[in-house]
């Protein structure tokens, strides 16, 4: 079971939240490398704008030595409880949503969960990696979760303050 405490290392990776040294800007003013320490921050506006487009998921190149068409699928194909799947193109499956503590045997029903929003990622940090790094990072798997449609859409980019899953008996898992 995904737990997003594991992800801490994630979070903390990029938790500068544009927060730049001042060594680390250009003649413009811009970010131009990860910062090595907090110091003065950069206003908000000079952070590039978060747009999901920024971050390549479901990445049909990044998991073709897994078999899988896309990342999409890698995830199902792992998180299938009781399926059958023909190198990764399932057949028959059985997927637990622990956001809403419902099973679904429907694919179809299901959305891939970044668990730690990539508009988080990207505003505590992300914003200043490169375009490789973002891709990595929509992909990760251990940032990955199939959880109902529906769910995930009352979620959207809403952070573990501004949202929590609709089974209660998740909260601890899911901060």
């Amino acid at each position: 079971m995904i737990q997003f405490k594991h992800l801490a290392p994630i979070v903390l990776l990029f938790f500068t939240h544009c927060m730049v040294d001042e060594s680390a800007k250009s003649d413009n003013g811009l970010h131009e490398k990860a910062p090595t320490s907090v110091s003065e921050p950069i206003e908000p506006s000079e952070c590039q704008k978060y747009d999901r487009d920024l971050y390549y998921h479901w990445n049909s190149q990044f998991n073709s030595i897994h078999g899988c068409s896309n990342t999409r699928e890698h995830v199902l194909n792992n998180s299938n409880v009781n399926g059958v799947s023909d190198n990764c193109n399932i057949l028959l499956g059985s997927w637990y949503d622990p956001y809403s503590d419902s099973v679904f045997t429907d694919a179809s029903e299901l959305d891939i969960d970044h668990i730690v929003p990539l508009a988080e990622i990207h505003q505590s940090g992300g914003w200043d990696m490169s375009s490789d790094t973002k891709e990595d990072i929509a992909n990760l798997m251990k940032n990955l979760i199939p959880v109902s449609a529906s769910v995930n859409r009352s979620k959207g980019a809403k952070d573990p303050s501004e949202w929590l899953p609709p089974n209660q008996d998740y909260h601890t898992t899911y901060i």
